[in-house]
């Protein structure tokens, strides 16, 4: 088991050390927010504040986190208001979604998936 802080909470997780923090918070922890892009750390769709660094996440193993805190977009809500970057990222992702899915074949599937949920929330 691998203990995590993440946006102020503790979890405790059940993951191979070098399993990247992405997956982790998307998969295991079931926070959406980050998001996979380039998986090589360029394009910034993964970052994440690990001790109030920006951080890539896809890159990072999980096991090298210990005690430092995480925090992802998630936590930028106040009283179930969207903060003016998740608003911009609800807004803005699928653009950025397609342009990545003309660059990789990962971001063909995540484009994909992204504008089906983009779709829902402006409904």
């Amino acid at each position: 088991m691998i203990a995590l802080t993440i946006n102020g909470k503790s979890y405790d997780v059940d993951v191979e050390s070098d399993t990247p923090l992405l997956w982790v918070l998307r998969d295991t922890i079931g926070l959406s927010g980050t998001k996979y892009g380039c998986g090589i750390a360029l394009c910034g769709a993964c970052t994440v504040h690990i001790d109030g660094v920006a951080t890539r996440s896809c890159q990072v193993p999980v096991g090298t986190v210990g005690s430092k805190n995480v925090t992802t977009i998630e936590a930028l809500a106040e009283n179930g208001k969207l903060h003016p970057v998740q608003k911009a990222w609800l807004d803005l992702g699928c653009a950025a979604m397609r342009l990545l899915s003309e660059r990789n074949d990962h971001g063909g599937r995540f484009a994909a998936q992204a504008e089906t949920q983009a779709d829902r929330r402006r409904h």
